[in-house]
């Protein structure tokens, strides 16, 4: 019993640890939902109640800086920056190339809607978000241009606790993925003993149209299936 509350301690504990990633916008988008904006400034401080409803408090020194690469999708100067001591000429440079990448980057998710809406073709957004990617290289380069050495070596660092906190994020999410599901196994044998043949059959036809399509039109999403941690904005096995 006590190992149970424990998993189930540490899945709770977990989904704060999801508030974080979702924060991290290095996800990108996706897909045609996009991606969320607000949520790394936010943080779950209690369990969801029977209503499904989260508490929230005040976000940790760290989580204020997890807007690293935001730039690419807002335009907006992340608040690592602002650690930085720009000068004033500093930041409108920044600024602007930043402005300049969220741009090119709305015209590229806009050929890639109308490309996927004429094709139905999710490879569209695979082949985006690379694009995506080279994009952040490119402007990261430009921007590195305006910084002195000593402000871009601090923003390394920064850069390198983020990283490393989101690695270890990441390795517990595959370690409690893994007890939750050998804790749903459980019960499922448990719910074996108290209905009949019958019943259980009903569930698996319930069940059927919750099954992740996994066909070349609709590939089952990134995270769905297997222990690996959920990409930011994804829900933990429970």
């Amino acid at each position: 019993m006590k190992t149970r509350f424990g998993v189930v301690a540490v899945a709770v504990m977990l989904v704060a640890f999801q508030v974080f990633a979702e924060g991290d916008p290095n996800a990108g988008p996706g897909g045609p939902r996009g991606t969320r904006g607000d949520r790394g400034n936010r943080v779950w401080t209690g369990p969801a109640s029977a209503q499904g409803v989260v508490g929230y408090g005040a976000p940790s020194k760290l989580d204020m800086l997890a807007d690293g690469d935001s730039w690419v999708y807002t335009g907006q100067l992340p608040r690592a920056y602002k650690m930085l001591n720009l000068t004033d000429e500093q930041t409108k440079a920044i600024e602007a190339l930043m402005t300049e990448a969220k741009n090119t980057w709305q015209e590229a998710q806009k050929k890639a809607q109308e490309d996927f809406r004429a094709t139905r073709d999710h490879t569209v957004f695979q082949n985006m978000q690379a694009k995506v990617e080279e994009l952040k290289k490119t402007y990261q380069t430009r921007i590195g241009d305006v910084l002195t050495q000593e402000q871009k070596d601090l923003l390394a660092k920064l850069q390198a606790i983020l990283k490393e906190r989101q690695d270890k994020i990441n390795e517990l999410y595959q370690e409690v993925n893994t007890k939750v599901q050998e804790l749903r196994k459980a019960f499922d044998e448990k719910l074996a003993e108290v209905l009949t043949p019958e019943q259980l059959k009903q569930l698996d036809d319930l069940m059927k149209p919750m099954a992740p399509k996994t066909d070349a039109t609709n590939p089952a999403p990134t995270g769905a299936t297997g222990g690996t941690a959920p990409p930011a904005g994804g829900d933990v096995a429970f």
